[in-house]
């Protein structure tokens, strides 16, 4: 919502294929005489190669079940090179995916393994795909992202340091895909770009989930002792009912 948003506010014309035109009701009630919104499925290539047609960039923005990327980016690959080459795709992944993963923290990298595996998988192999099969490509990770204001102060860069991976506001990633990655911005062609917060507002974000998560951090490491000292007298306990 965010990225068509600001894209018709920018001049931008936008096609927006969706599965579920509902959710951009409230632009379509607005009747933008600059918007058209393609009921479809981005896995058919002939809904893809149909909202491709007199396009001069592709912003794919896919999630959701484990495995829709590395589904549908191969369609959207094959239907954007059997239409035009040239047109300049912007695929949105994330953090941890790809060579990033060697850059966000060890804890990031736990959750990346054990929590969103099936997705940082999924992530990894349309990366793959975009970077095998297409040529006029940018590839996007953005931090945790979150609702938030516009504010324009986004950095980007092909690697960051795990202080980095702070939240960002959806509105502030789509800034930065309309003013950095499209047709006419080659600072980032070819490449996969970091995007995150300036350091001031990681600063704040970081102060504010320390403060919330410090009354649980506390209280967790407070019962750890007593779970010890109960595991420790049971199992002493049963093992001098064993002996006697």
């Amino acid at each position: 919502m965010c990225l068509v948003k600001q894209a018709l506010e920018a001049g931008h014309i936008v096609k927006a294929l969706v599965r579920s035109p509902e959710k951009l009701s409230d632009l379509v009630a607005a009747n933008h005489e600059n918007l058209t919104v393609i009921k479809g499925d981005v896995t058919d290539y002939d809904d893809v190669k149909a909202a491709l047609k007199g396009s001069t960039d592709l912003i794919v923005c896919l999630g959701g079940h484990s495995n829709i990327c590395s589904t549908a980016q191969p369609v959207l690959d094959r239907a954007l090179n059997d239409t035009d080459p040239s047109i300049r795709m912007v695929v949105v992944t994330s953090m941890a995916v790809g060579d990033s993963y060697h850059d966000v923290s060890w804890g990031t990298c736990r959750v990346a393994d054990w929590i969103h595996k099936s997705l940082i998988k999924d992530k990894n192999l349309q990366e793959r795909s975009v970077i095998r099969d297409t040529t006029n490509w940018v590839i996007v990770r953005p931090a945790d992202l979150r609702h938030g204001p516009l504010t324009g102060t986004e950095e980007g860069s092909p690697h960051a340091s795990p202080a980095s991976y702070r939240a960002l506001s959806r509105a502030d990633l789509a800034h930065f895909i309309l003013t950095k990655c499209l047709s006419g911005h080659d600072e980032w062609k070819r490449y996969p770009v970091t995007v995150y917060p300036p350091q001031d507002e990681q600063l704040r974000y970081f102060r504010a989930v320390t403060v919330e998560a410090m009354p649980i951090i506390v209280q967790a490491c407070r019962s750890v002792p007593s779970c010890i000292c109960r595991n420790k007298m049971t199992k002493l306990s049963n093992a001098k009912r064993h002996t006697l």
